[in-house]
């Protein structure tokens, strides 16, 4: 047996006492096969300075040898010594049999850097050289998932599929080819893949990207389906309670989906959105009580949620606590730049509440952005009559029949501002 086996398996066994002296033995003595094969099963175990001595000594016997050079710059990359690992990178050219695996190796380090772009090249340069490699294929793939550039994404995996390669580096081309059809918005395409995936490794993710996809499709049933198989699988992968939640919901299972409800909550407290999705369920279930408080405590986790900030003013509107209303929503505006349908529903909010002065200055910010919104136009409208602002009503009449040409009420009230 070579010192490299030995040293190998004494690691793997926990005992390190000596093998500094066998590491010396085996650069010294081994042959060439060997101590390559021992460089790599070190590096593999994350012993990266003992890798660093060995990979030295057969520099010394190799110079010419760029492959060792590759091999020292993904240890500097692990060190954090970003500048050694370019310095050794940069230090093989076009002509070189391991200028491939440089480029590739530059490329995943520019991609932990946030330089994508330049990620990109190096790869596409490798591309060039190399035209068919899988390998390649995979990390531009990879790459425009990463990138958020889907569409891209899907012809690299497609092209992986073709060469007929199912997984690679433990990814499932499949599920990554149906998951980025998914992200990309292509729902019809994505789901046989990622069904596919699904039959051939049950994995808890892709099984969740399928129910979103059928989710966002509207196939209800299939994602309550799939949601259910993610908890049967775990029942903490709590991202997916709020969707089985919705989805129940659209299939008007309130009851269910008051028991999700529950569930979720008590493996997650500090979800706001699984809160709005009570608050929505117990709407329904006319526990306006449970709604209140699943919407104080969304808003306590999450006050600068629009959303939450929006659904929990209708809310308090349609109880009619104005007063309620106009405070997250007064809160809303001092905090941050806000969604201009703030400005709508405290014009609503202070109209209710008789302080007219102040409902005309949030209907006047609203108008600014919904004045094609013919919801926006008809509360306007009502308002604009009760305030007697004739022109301004009738500017907002007119506006309003552009949309809708042919509306009785709209078409009268305007035919008697201009009989005045």
């Amino acid at each position: 047996m070579s010192y490299s086996q030995k040293l190998i398996n004494q690691i793997q066994s926990g005992e390190l006492e000596n093998i500094n002296e066998l590491l010396k033995q085996a650069v010294e003595n081994d042959v060439d096969e060997d101590v390559y094969l021992l460089a790599d099963s070190l590096f593999q175990l994350g012993f990266l300075q003992e890798t660093k001595t060995v990979l030295h000594q057969l520099q010394l016997r190799h110079p010419e040898d760029d492959e060792i050079k590759v091999n020292l710059a993904e240890i500097a990359i692990e060190e954090g010594q970003d500048l050694q690992a370019i310095e050794l990178l940069d230090q093989i050219g076009p002509t070189s049999s391991a200028y491939i695996q440089s480029l590739l190796v530059a490329a995943d380090y520019y991609q932990t850097q946030g330089l994508p772009e330049v990620s990109e090249s190096k790869l596409l340069e490798a591309k060039k050289i190399i035209p068919e490699e899988p390998i390649i294929h995979l990390a531009l793939g990879e790459l425009y998932y990463s990138m958020g550039k889907y569409t891209q994404a899907t012809r690299w995996y497609s092209r992986l599929l073709e060469q007929g390669y199912h997984d690679m580096g433990g990814v499932s081309i499949k599920a990554r080819l149906g998951s980025a059809y998914s992200a990309s918005g292509a729902f019809e395409e994505a789901t046989p893949y990622l069904n596919e995936a699904t039959q051939d490794d049950e994995d808890i993710d892709t099984l969740f990207n399928l129910g979103l996809t059928y989710f966002q499709q509207e196939e209800f049933t299939r994602a309550i389906e799939s949601f259910r198989r993610v908890l049967s699988l775990d029942h903490g992968y709590t991202s997916v309670y709020p969707y089985l939640v919705e989805a129940l919901l659209a299939e008007h299972r309130l009851d269910e989906a008051a028991q999700v409800i529950e569930r979720g909550l008590t493996l997650d407290q500090t979800n706001h959105y699984l809160y709005l999705v009570g608050a929505k369920v117990a709407i329904k279930q006319e526990q306006f009580t449970q709604a209140r408080d699943y919407f104080q405590q969304a808003y306590q986790i999450n006050p600068n949620s629009e959303t939450t900030i929006l659904e929990y003013a209708n809310f308090l509107m349609y109880r009619q606590d104005y007063v309620g209303a106009v405070a997250i929503l007064e809160e809303a505006l001092s905090n941050f730049d806000t969604d201009p349908q703030i400005y709508w529903l405290l014009g609503n909010a202070y109209n209710e509440l008789e302080q007219f002065e102040q409902a005309r200055e949030a209907f006047s910010q609203a108008y600014d952005f919904f004045a094609e919104t013919d919801e926006f136009l008809l509360d306007y409208a009502a308002f604009l009559q009760e305030d007697g602002q004739r022109e301004r009503l009738r500017e907002v009449v007119v506006r309003y029949l552009d949309i809708h040409p042919h509306n009785p009420e709209m078409t009268q009230l305007l035919h008697r501002l201009d009989d005045i």
